[in-house]
């Protein structure tokens, strides 16, 4: 019987538009892993996206669709720009997956093929020290909004929709913004997909506040938005 021939992954994420503006964005990850593949004679088939999902959690839909390739061992090697694009928990199960499987895990800016002891050990420390700086920036933010609470100012995100008042603690309605809510909400009941919904707002010249196309998961926050009666 033949052997079965493996596949070659790329994987990008990004988890808010700010990200993709002051960081890597998902057009950037794709240039560098197609690159290095091609550097590396990898023939690459496929970039699975995650646009708009913390790499904090696994329930994300490129990540699922990409564990389910890889626990069917139709994949060779997994190519990340960074190891933070797939998971920023050093006890992530994702790199035991891999590793069970066989597959080879490369970081391209971080120099990391974690088929190596040394690269293994490498991922676990530039993991373990990310950790230590998010629970470190935790910790500041936690204490800097303790202090806003005691002033009586407002904190937390101001939802799509909405401004906060010149009292610094309520909130207003933003009208144009209240209208793509209520235009998204109509689109969605049609059955179409959030990615649809998505791209019919940018059609009609409805973009977030960053002037980009609604992401599905932004797309759900504002269906999601109980503030704004439909």
């Amino acid at each position: 019987m033949a052997k079965r021939t493996q596949i070659v992954l790329g994987y990008t994420r990004v988890s808010t538009d700010q990200q993709a503006e002051q960081g890597h964005s998902l057009a950037q990850q794709e240039a560098a892993i197609r690159a290095y593949c091609v550097m590396k004679g990898l023939e690459l088939a496929e970039i699975i996206v995650d646009d708009g999902y913390s790499g904090g959690t696994l329930d994300r839909p490129g990540l699922t669709k990409m564990r389910a390739l890889i626990a069917k061992r139709k994949v060779s090697h997994v190519v990340v720009l960074k190891m933070d694009r797939l998971t920023r928990d050093i006890r992530s199960c994702i790199t035991d997956e891999l590793a069970l499987a066989k597959v080879t895990l490369v970081s391209t800016t971080e120099a990391i093929d974690v088929a190596t002891f040394s690269g293994q050990s490498h991922a676990l420390m530039l993991q373990f020290f990310a950790t230590l700086e998010r629970m470190a920036i935790a910790d500041r933010t936690k204490t800097a909004l303790r202090h806003m609470k005691s002033e009586g100012k407002r904190t937390g995100a101001v939802p799509y929709g909405f401004a906060v008042a010149d009292d610094g603690v309520h909130l207003v309605e933003i009208a144009t913004e209240v209208e793509t809510i209520r235009r998204a909400r109509a689109l969605r009941t049609t059955g179409i997909s959030l990615r649809a919904v998505s791209a019919s707002l940018a059609a009609e010249g409805r973009c977030a506040r960053s002037g980009k196309p609604f992401s599905a998961c932004q797309t759900q926050n504002m269906l999601d938005n109980e503030r704004v009666a439909a």
